[in-house]
């Protein structure tokens, strides 16, 4: 007589009870008094062959056992000669169910009076004596996977909208726009600098708290290009001095309508460049009329003893990340 089983590969320790045809019988009645060693009484299971390897029966050396007795690889026991006739007890060998294959028969045999017996095993990956999902384990084990592992091209999982933080949802409009609340724009300096100044966050990030409520009107403020101004010369006109000149020079720092920049607290210096651009000298500023851009820097014959034509800029320093540059003011040394 067969039996079908369905059971999880890897499985260990398993008992297993059969039920043995009388083969003289005509009803269907079970065999009893079998025991473990009795004559001719064999025990086989064979698996498919993988990679070339098994296929073959493979014997089971049969063991006594008692009817409640812990498990014993190949043991055998009639349960109830009386009340349950043909019933016995088999504990089934752990390699019957290793993994590698997706079935396994075992045989019993060879006892007089029995028909044999055969037990086919559908392995699987998981048990089934205890891992069918309810309703709530299945939507447990969709919606709490993690989406990085379900990424193949055109499959649900690659189409899903995601966010790096837990628990934040995308909403898609009705006219399938995306609508969500930007907090940084990522993976573009160039477009994070151009919004950051105009992209509304949370009064602290982008725009200012002082801003979204200002505790005085607006003025207007013009910036840049920035000009540098020698005192007393116009924009255009360059620097004069004579070789070997050692002088304090007097500059203004000017937005493009000539209006002199704060520099109250600030950090100025003035660099001067060779005609190739290459840094000749700096000097500290100090300022004269701070409100107005007004500063001085002293002149030095590490600049004016070769002759030359000499570029000279002022930087504006009020913190790490806001400097300005004002000039250039073209500076000739002549020679005597």
């Amino acid at each position: 007589m067969a039996k079908l089983f369905v059971q999880a590969q890897a499985t260990s320790n398993r008992s297993e009870y059969v039920f043995v045809q009388d083969s003289a019988s005509t009803t269907g009645g079970g065999k009893t008094g079998i025991a473990y060693n009795a004559a001719s009484f064999t025990a086989y299971y064979v698996r498919p062959p993988v990679a070339g390897v098994g296929g073959t029966a493979v014997s089971i050396t049969l063991a006594t056992q008692t009817v409640s007795g812990t498990y014993s690889s190949g043991g055998w026991v009639e349960v109830d000669a009386t009340n349950l006739p043909g019933i016995y007890r088999f504990d089934i060998p752990n390699a019957v169910f290793a993994t590698g294959v997706d079935h396994a028969v075992v045989m019993l045999k060879g006892a007089s009076g029995m028909a044999p017996v055969s037990l086919e095993y559908q392995l699987t990956g998981f048990d089934p004596a205890t891992s069918w999902l309810t309703s709530a384990q299945t939507a447990a084990a969709v919606f709490d996977a993690v989406s990085s592992s379900y990424t193949t091209a055109g499959s649900m999982g690659a189409r899903l909208l995601k966010t790096t933080v837990d628990n934040r949802p995308v909403d898609v409009g009705t006219s399938n726009h995306i609508q969500a609340n930007i907090h940084a724009i990522v993976d573009s300096t160039a477009a994070a600098s151009e919004l950051s100044g105009a992209l509304l966050h949370n009064g602290t990030d982008y725009i200012s708290a002082d801003l979204l409520t200002p505790v005085s009107a607006a003025t207007s403020v013009h910036i840049g290009p920035y000009q540098l101004l020698a005192d007393g010369l116009g924009a255009d006109q360059p620097l004069d001095v004579n070789v070997g000149t050692a002088t304090s020079v007097d500059v203004q720092v000017t937005d493009a309508n000539g209006t002199g920049i704060d520099i109250t607290g600030a950090t100025v210096t003035a660099k001067v460049y060779s005609s190739t651009g290459t840094l000749v000298a700096s000097y500290a500023g100090t300022a004269t009329y701070a409100d107005n851009g007004r500063l001085t820097f002293g002149l030095t014959t590490t600049v004016t003893n070769t002759s030359g034509t000499y570029t000279v800029t002022v930087t504006r320093t009020t913190g790490a990340t806001d400097t300005q540059i004002f000039g250039p003011l073209r500076l000739y040394v002549r020679p005597v």
